[in-house]
């Protein structure tokens, strides 16, 4: 799969992109509760599908996305990199006839530089908040006890790939810019000139920029 980000863009002749950040990702999940019941009744005592409720998450997820901010790291930059979304997973229920108690969400949050985990998660938490407050969601109710769906950053072995961005203009950058760009126009048999790029998905060197 090609490189997404600026160096997936068409630049002008005699330039090369050459990535000095990348945006960050992170996951969540999503547990959504359901009441059960024999499914051939499924609406007596004000039951809840869980994969309906799941159902009406992803498609809220879908217009919080788009309302996501976009970031444009350097001046003349071709492309404007925006933070996204994306529902990747949906479980729930187990195939019989009986009305799904609980189903799971995977959402893939794609950071642009200046977002964090923590500020991700408390959106997520506000989008379900406002989902309740508007009654598109339902609890479920059993005996005393209402539950609502919940969102959790999901755990992950390795550390988090969060976004970075490198300034061009630091002394070591653009010597290193400088470097590149003799050894491309070599290459190329005329003048190349660097462009600095983000790249929109994440890679090893998140990691790597994270420690610096």
């Amino acid at each position: 799969v090609p490189e997404i980000g600026e160096s997936s863009e068409t630049l002008p002749e005699g330039n090369v992109s050459v990535t000095l950040g990348r945006c960050g990702r992170i996951e969540f999940n999503v547990d959504v509760p359901g009441s059960g019941g024999h499914g051939a009744v499924p609406h007596e005592n004000n039951r809840v599908n869980a994969i309906t409720q799941a159902s009406i998450i992803a498609l809220a997820v879908e217009e919080y996305s788009r309302s996501l901010p976009s970031y444009k790291p350097f001046e003349g930059s071709p492309r404007v990199t925006n933070a996204s979304a994306l529902v990747t997973k949906i479980d729930g229920g187990n195939g019989t006839l009986s009305v799904p108690d609980k189903a799971q969400l995977t959402i893939n949050r794609i950071l642009i530089p200046g977002e964090s985990p923590e500020s991700a998660l408390a959106e997520l938490k506000n989008l379900l908040e406002e989902l309740r407050n508007q009654g598109k969601l339902q609890g479920s109710t059993i005996g005393k006890e209402t539950s609502w769906p919940e969102v959790t950053i999901l755990p992950r072995p390795t550390p988090l790939l969060l976004p970075y961005v490198m300034d061009p203009t630091e002394p070591v950058i653009r010597e290193a810019l400088k470097v590149v760009a003799s050894k491309a126009s070599e290459l190329e048999g005329k003048e190349v000139s660097c462009f600095p790029g983000v790249g929109v998905s994440v890679a090893d060197e998140n990691r790597f920029a994270a420690e610096a």
